[in-house]
């Protein structure tokens, strides 16, 4: 077996650690192929979530890698067929490799779906890959990194990627959505972070990997949070040297150390764009951590990234093509997509006059080109403006425009019977004489838990005049509230009956959820200064 293997990029990287081929194939056999194998890629398969994928208009680290990469010098140290060290300047190349090709796409246009019926299974929602860079030279983009992956995930899927691409270079950053959501505690997250290379292995033995550690987000009031990232970050920094085999290392990669970000930032963070997610900053930090670690750990490479004094920010224009109109669900509004917005704000002000101020409401967010109006009152008059919106990164607003709701949705459903059973809520209503409704969705939420609100809680969606949900907390209260759907939309919501789980003969007086005062949820930890400088930092406990 050999370190190259053919692929479509043809760019000059520095030779991959052809020590390692010398220690496993006889000089002989390496003289004689070797003219072959400088000319061939080394191929590189990147692996991890949302901080890897990105979004539409990202560099991404993984561009800021690939750039580095291709600045480094090619000379390296070969063994020739007498047996005499010589140094020569090869011509390889890099190929990144997987799956995918693209980032996170922004949603399209469209009027607000309907509900999926409460008796339909959930489906896993469709993987946004095809989304663009914020530059046309990234052309070998190829990647195995998902929004909302966890490493409790990945290792199970890691093996026929790998048998498929046949990576000699592995770089994983997984870990943040394991440890934030649930799917294990830091001593897990190490296990699969094994179980990950393992499997990796299982599929090319002869595979080398870098490994980040899970950077901090800024503080949100989840101490444990806190302390789980540093507890996994000091597991994994001990053990990966363990995990290097023969013609296998494996190499740690400073991540969280050059990410300049966590719980000693209480809003923004220099490294992200939300708290969390890398910023342009953020993308060359992180790719001059795995570059670390090449260089000192693999040594690929002759200098770790340096990450420019001055970025250029993101562009981020007025919206062009700006329209506000009058719709059958109230009022609509599009305009032209912004290339780099993840989200737009849409402010809007309903029924203002001279002598009648408008009530006036803050921006809301939307994902796509367009804004709808929810539960229209007919004849209201909105004004509306935009803008393009990436995490903190904030563009122009359009002017203000103008148009009158003329809704022609259906009315909520007036004699909603409500009653709880053992496990669950049984529901029957009466359909208006001649409404259109078609779907009737409702809202459920169990005030019993602190800070829930009617949107902030599920929803059941049924066709016909009946329907249960069930699963719900024995013992807890639950406020209702239902909408009818038409092709139009969704009409206003009418709050109905509630009930508390286990006492069928029980209707509860609606109550509100309860809120903790802010003060509860503690202050962020101090931190100390980390030395970027240093190529293995100590772990810091208090970050």
């Amino acid at each position: 077996m050999r370190l190259a293997h053919h692929g479509s990029s043809n760019r000059p990287v520095l030779a991959y650690l052809l020590v390692l081929v010398l220690n496993l194939y006889p000089t002989s056999t390496l003289a004689s192929e070797q003219s072959e194998d400088i000319l061939n890629p080394l191929r590189v398969l990147v692996v991890g979530d949302s901080i890897t994928h990105c979004n539409e208009g990202d560099f991404t680290w993984r561009y800021r890698i690939w750039q580095w990469f291709q600045s480094q010098p090619t000379t390296t140290t070969t063994t020739s067929e007498t047996q005499q060290e010589q140094q020569q300047q090869q011509n390889l190349t890099i190929d990144f490799v997987g799956p995918y090709l693209g980032t996170a796409e922004p949603d399209l246009p469209s009027p607000p779906p309907r509900p999926r019926l409460y008796s339909l299974p959930k489906e896993d929602p469709p993987l946004r890959i095809n989304g663009k860079y914020a530059t046309d030279d990234f052309t070998n983009s190829n990647h195995f990194a998902i929004s909302g992956r966890a490493v409790a995930q990945v290792k199970d899927t890691i093996q026929p990627v790998v048998a498929e691409f046949s990576p000699d270079l592995i770089l994983v950053l997984l870990g943040f959505n394991d440890l934030a959501f649930g799917f294990g505690n830091a001593s897990q997250t190490l296990e699969n972070t094994k179980a990950l290379i393992e499997n990796s292995r299982s599929a090319r033995p002869n595979v080398a990997f870098v490994v980040g550690n899970v950077v901090q987000r800024t503080w949100t009031g989840r101490e444990d949070l806190v302390k789980l990232t540093d507890e996994y970050n000091g597991l994994l920094r001990e053990a990966v040297a363990g995990w290097s085999l023969e013609g296998s290392p494996v190499v740690f990669a400073p991540v969280r150390e050059e990410y300049d970000c966590g719980p000693q930032y209480t809003d923004n963070c220099p490294a992200a764009h939300d708290g969390l997610h890398p910023s342009e900053l953020g993308e060359y930090q992180i790719a001059r951590a795995f570059s670390r670690a090449l260089v000192s750990g693999l040594q690929i490479g002759s200098t770790p990234l340096e990450v420019p004094a001055t970025i250029p920010p993101r562009p981020l224009p007025k919206p062009e093509n700006f329209e506000i109109y009058s719709s059958t669900i109230g009022v609509t509004a599009i305009w032209d997509k912004v290339f780099g917005a993840y989200t737009y704000d849409a402010e809007y002000r309903i029924n203002g006059s001279d002598t009648n101020p408008p009530l006036h409401f803050s921006p809301t967010n939307v994902r796509a080109n367009r804004w709808d109006t929810h539960w229209a009152v007919p004849k209201d008059t909105y004004d509306l403006r935009v803008r393009p919106i990436a995490g903190n990164r904030k563009g122009e607003w359009t002017d203000w425009q103008t148009a009158v709701t003329t809704p022609d949705t259906a009315s909520a459903p007036e004699d909603v019977i409500v009653k709880a059973t053992a496990t669950g809520i049984d529901l029957n209503w009466t359909i208006p004489f001649g409404s259109s409704a078609t779907l009737f969705n409702f809202y459920y939420w169990d005030v019993d838990v602190n800070c829930t609100n009617m949107l902030l809680g599920p929803t059941a969606a049924f066709e016909g005049t009946s329907g249960h949900i069930d699963g719900l907390v024995v013992g807890h209260q639950y406020n209702l509230a239902v909408e009818s759907w038409n092709d139009a939309g969704a009409g206003l919501p009418r709050n109905v009956a509630s009930a508390i789980v286990g006492s069928p003969e029980t209707v509860a007086v609606p109550r509100d959820s309860v809120c903790p005062p802010k003060e509860s949820i503690g202050a962020p930890p101090s931190t100390d200064p980390i030395n970027p400088d240093d190529p293995q930092p100590p772990p810091k406990s208090s970050l």
